[in-house]
């Protein structure tokens, strides 16, 4: 159990966080581009559009933090 809060702890440091928005910022904008212009520009968003949105910047914050706190366990 201490070896998850450790991973946690690690996940939650500034430094990790603000990578990862970083990225998420980067890639979830362009693949919500990618996969949503069309709904953008006919200003029809619905509320599963919003929950597809929200989670194609989820999925890259969660990658790169799962990538940050494994990488620096292996050093």
């Amino acid at each position: 159990m201490s070896d998850f809060k450790e991973l946690f702890v690690y996940a939650c440091r500034p430094k990790t966080v603000w990578r990862a928005l970083r990225v998420s910022a980067v890639v979830g904008t362009l693949l919500a581009v990618i996969n949503h212009y069309d709904e953008w520009f006919v200003a029809e968003v619905s509320t599963t559009n919003v929950i597809q949105i929200v989670l194609t910047y989820l999925v890259p914050y969660l990658v790169s933090t799962h990538g940050q706190v494994y990488g620096s366990r292996n050093r």
